[in-house]
């Protein structure tokens, strides 16, 4: 109350939300003061935002922790003294016994155990004991800070409940309005929002250069230098391709130090785990307060023999479920390490360095194996990579550079530009010496930190089974109270001391609430876990699988995955001198078929790339030759060798995909283009076009046919080398 309500020092002021990586909400910074003022004051639309309290140790607050985590044991110690007590009692030892009969101790017991169990509950309520003993203050002092996150928005997919679960609810959520109510009076936590979340206390960290910053939920958050808060560690490469493309010379020793102080280094800060405090993490849950307490009540009273079971296997269970814990955690931890070396350029020096060690901004050479960045190519053609991990496909894909001829305000989009860009967690399968990237996002902000966060972090939907359960608890409260108070009214006339009447309540309410409930739940999830992945099946969230056993039906995305690989080539038609000839293959048509697509052949894993395009490939009987480092040579089915002079991705935007090649015997260069019928339709010139162009497209769609529409136009700059620098809008024109 001292703390928050009499002599608060320091604000509550909003933070910044990443909202994925490499991105965050606009900056609040501008305003602050207004934002501030809304927070304090509780309006609807500030709510949802995070928020920002420092704290810091003093000495009276840790002594008066220490002594309040103290009182946890005392209570058991009393406890089990007053047991040694009543035995002593019982057996008429001779020892200094304070208490005259076996009443006394009992009736002490039960005054020990209920005020024990009410003060452990209480203290449960807030996210962590230590922090009720931290004091408020300014950033600039803070040891801690507090983050206030609220719970995500989920939508209730179970709108038609029968009306008597509607209204169970609805009384539950007024109960638990209330409890909030009392809590936050009693422990003057003035500064909860009113909707769903959780405060998580971050220790602040002072860095070598003597800045302070925090990490929440693996984000690197830093000391202001403008402002007395701290605000995300994100840093932005660049906007364009060509700002990427300018910062080719890599950076200076200076400019890493500086990006290291806010955005830290390529680690992914996760506690190495230790089966020691995950076995302290699980008995420090909130159902274990229940499970001791009226195990004591066994332990007393002649039923120490129960007492002892009931304690053997509740540390049994909880051992168990710490084990399987510490063992998700471990596979996870081992997930995010890194290892081995990488050449950097810095200072115009190719220098190796460690994995953990690389900023954004840093050009790396590209080695096979695991990349440990997100990366865009700012060098290099025909990089293989697998990318399995992210996206399930079992066969590799090619990546090439960005193109420089592209215009200078072209913004960089990561679905518009993936072939350009390696992701953090993918492997490189296939490289050439020389080939170079660009880091543009490193630790929890790469795509392999995302895909870690998303397992830490992640909040399942509730399902019926998460609501119903939350019922049927409640429902067993209500007839443990009803329950034991039948006892004590029915036996208070029949036992000599109502002091028994206590424990034979007790017994009742370990019947209708078992203490070991929970225990069996998580073991036999835990089996569950141990089962799936002996038929090598992984389960990040142990919990998801009893939601997954309520699973009726299961859509899928990956239908032509699941069903057949490849595709069908049913047929082309050829467009000549005016006319379409079904089933026919002109010169034209079977150099685009061979020519217009982005593969890539493999010594190891043969022909990459799109599965359209391979099968169009194959149709065409062309013979692709990688073996010269510089182009790629087809040579299609007549017979005149094509060397590839330039590649166009396929861009979602354009629905195009093109290639410039160059008659290697003839040194004309030709402009390949492909796509969707409406796409090329309105690239090619008027009089190129069918007359009935339209109703050829339609009925091919109508049948349900994947088509491609091909065109072509002669390019007549002088040499290869001048074409390089074409943009994309010119080589797609005037078809």
């Amino acid at each position: 109350a001292y703390n928050q309500r009499l002599a608060p020092i320091g604000e509550v002021l909003p933070l910044d939300e990443f909202i994925k990586a490499g991105s965050r909400r606009k900056s609040s910074y501008p305003v602050l003061e207004d934002m501030t003022k809304s927070i304090q004051e509780g309006n609807d639309e500030t709510l949802r935002i995070w928020t920002q309290t420092a704290y810091k140790k003093t000495f009276a607050g840790t002594s008066i922790y220490v002594l309040t985590v103290a009182t946890f044991w005392a209570f058991h110690c009393v406890l089990a003294v007053l047991v040694k007590f009543y035995y002593d009692q019982q057996w008429e030892r001779e020892t200094n016994n304070p208490f005259e009969d076996e009443v006394q101790v009992l009736s002490v017991f039960v005054v020990v155990l209920i005020i024990g169990f009410v003060w452990s509950m209480h203290l449960k309520w807030p996210s962590s004991i230590r922090s009720l003993f931290l004091r408020r203050c300014t950033f600039e002092e803070a040891d801690f800070v507090a983050v206030w996150s609220p719970a995500s928005e989920q939508i209730n997919e179970n709108t038609k409940r029968a009306r008597h679960i509607q209204r169970i609810l609805c009384c539950m959520d007024a109960v638990g309005r209330c409890f909030t109510a009392y809590f936050s009076f009693l422990f003057s936590d003035v500064t909860r929002p009113k909707i769903k979340g959780s405060f998580k206390f971050c220790p602040v960290e002072i860095n070598p250069d003597g800045s302070k910053s925090f990490t929440f939920r693996l984000r690197r958050y830093n000391m202001g230098p403008k402002m007395a808060c701290f605000h995300p560690g994100i840093m932005d490469v660049g906007k364009t391709l060509h700002d990427f493309l300018d910062q080719s010379d890599g950076l200076s020793e200076d400019e890493v130090i500086q990006r290291v102080a806010s955005v830290g280094s390529n680690k992914i800060d996760i506690k190495k785990p230790h089966p020691v405090r995950s076995i302290l993490e699980e008995f420090n849950k909130l159902f274990y307060v229940y499970q001791m307490y009226i195990i004591w009540t066994w332990l007393n009273y002649w039923y120490y023999y129960m007492g002892l079971i009931y304690l053997a296997t509740l540390i049994a269970g909880g051992f168990s479920v710490a084990y399987i814990k510490y063992k998700n955690d471990r596979d996870l931890y081992k997930l995010s390490q890194l290892t081995g070396d990488v050449k950097v350029l810095r200072d115009n020096n190719l220098m190796e360095k460690k994995q953990d060690e690389l900023v954004p901004g840093d050009v790396i050479t590209l080695t096979p194996g695991v990349a440990s960045t997100d990366m865009i190519l700012i060098s290099g053609e025909n990089v293989l990579v697998d990318e399995a991990a992210l996206t399930g496909e079992a066969h590799p894909v090619v990546k090439s550079a960005i193109d420089p001829a592209e215009d200078k305000s072209t913004l960089y989009d990561i679905k518009t530009h993936r072939a350009n860009t390696v992701f953090a967690g993918t492997s490189i399968v296939e490289c050439k010496e020389g080939d170079r990237a660009i880091v543009i996002k490193a630790g929890s902000f790469s795509t392999r930190g995302e895909l870690i966060r998303d397992i830490l972090f992640y909040e399942r939907h509730r399902f019926k089974f998460d609501v119903e359960i939350e019922i049927v608890l409640g429902i067993l409260i209500i007839w443990a109270l009803i329950a034991f108070g039948i006892t004590v009214r029915l036996l208070g006339g029949v036992v000599e001391n109502s002091v028994y009447t206590f424990f034979y309540g007790a017994y009742v309410v370990a019947s209708v609430i078992p203490p070991l409930l929970p225990t069996v739940f998580v073991v036999s999830v835990g089996i569950s876990h141990e089962r799936l992945f002996k038929q090598r099946i992984a389960c990040s969230e142990s919990q998801a699988i009893l939601v997954a056993g309520k699973v009726s039906v299961a859509f899928f995305d990956k239908t032509g995955t699941l069903t057949k690989q490849g595709l069908d080539f049913i047929s082309a038609q050829s467009f000549v001198d005016g006319k379409f000839y079904p089933n026919s293959f002109s010169k034209g048509l079977t150099r685009a078929m061979g020519v217009c697509h982005t593969l890539f052949k493999s010594d190891k894993e043969g022909m990459i790339g799109n599965q359209v395009d391979v099968t169009m490939f194959q149709a065409s009987n062309a013979v692709m030759d990688c073996s010269n480092t510089k182009s790629i040579k087809i040579t299609p089915q007549d017979g005149s060798p094509l060397a590839v002079t330039k590649r166009f991705e396929f861009d979602h935007n354009r629905m195009t995909q093109s290639v410039v090649v160059t008659d290697i015997e003839t040194g004309r260069m030709y402009a390949f283009v492909k796509g969707s019928a409406e796409a090329m339709k309105r690239l090619c010139t008027k009089e190129s076009l069918p007359t009935d162009f339209d109703e050829r497209a339609k009925s091919s769609a109508a049948a349900g046919i994947y088509q491609i529409t091909l065109a072509m136009r002669e390019v007549t700059q002088a040499n290869p080398d001048d074409c390089a620098s074409i943009p994309r809008d010119e080589i797609e024109s005037n078809l």
